[in-house]
């Protein structure tokens, strides 16, 4: 296989687990943002949302987004690559 498509299908990848994470593994991605924002913050005065926030619908909606950005351009350029 050419580089390229190795290339864009490591990126697809990366998106596809970026967006896995962000849609579905919402704790895990609050608990992060929560350590870095007290790192910046020495009052330690941020709490990870609770469940319903609007936090948490704009991760599942990003993430779903990159999901399927990342599926998609995987897909449609190695199946172009194959066809040609």
């Amino acid at each position: 296989m050419v580089v390229t498509v190795i290339f864009v299908d490591l990126l697809g990848l990366a998106l596809i687990v970026l967006g896995t994470t962000l849609a579905f593994r919402q704790n895990a991605v609050l608990g992060w943002w929560a350590i870095r924002r007290q790192r910046r913050d020495p009052r330690g005065r941020t709490a990870p949302p609770g469940d319903g926030s609007p936090a948490q619908y704009a991760l599942r909606i990003a993430g779903v987004m990159l999901l399927a950005f990342g599926l998609a351009i995987s897909l449609l350029f190695t199946l172009f690559y194959l066809a040609t």
